[in-house]
């Protein structure tokens, strides 16, 4: 009878727990700007604009949202084409490719508090546009600035971690 009560505590008290996280979460939304990153597949490769830096250090892909502080922010964007050396790898988390070409761009942003925001990106003739969009409105916070992918382009760690460190994301 004892252990019952103590399992029947046990998952009242998650709960409670649990909702009180959620609200954290829902909170914490609503006091910043979220940016969810551009990632188009294909047979031949992903297409990707993504947030370079996070808290002013070099950020790996993900396709977790990011929650950025309401202000205007000079945002460094990773912009890459990737191959794939094998198609059937093409849906696993690990990429499965190769880096075919990239490259960076910096926006300058002014995030509000409960503002969801995407990256887009638009390819045409050889040049790749990138923009902020407004998620729910579907209008641009930024102007698009275009970028021309390079085969050979800065993948050294040290040296983007020290661009993130200038930009405020």
């Amino acid at each position: 009878m004892q252990i019952g009560k103590l399992i029947i505590s046990a998952a009242l008290a998650l709960s409670v727990s649990s909702c009180a996280g959620l609200q954290g979460n829902e909170q914490l939304k609503a006091n910043s700007a979220t940016l969810i990153n551009f990632k188009q597949d294909s047979d031949s490769g992903t297409k990707v604009a993504q947030l370079m830096c996070f808290k002013r250090h070099l950020a790996p892909y993900t396709e977790i949202d990011r929650n950025l502080s309401p202000a205007a922010h000079d945002i460094f964007i990773r912009v890459v084409d990737y191959s794939y050396m094998n198609p059937a790898l093409r849906n696993r988390t690990q990429w499965g490719g190769i880096v075919r070409q990239g490259s960076y761009i910096m926006l300058k942003a002014p995030l509000t508090a409960g503002q969801i925001v995407t990256i887009q990106r638009r390819d045409k003739d050889g040049k790749s546009y990138i923009w902020l969009q407004d998620k729910l409105t579907g209008k641009a916070i930024t102007d698009a600035v275009y970028t021309t992918l390079q085969s050979q382009f800065n993948i050294d760690s040290d040296y983007l971690d020290k661009e993130c460190a200038k930009g405020s994301v």
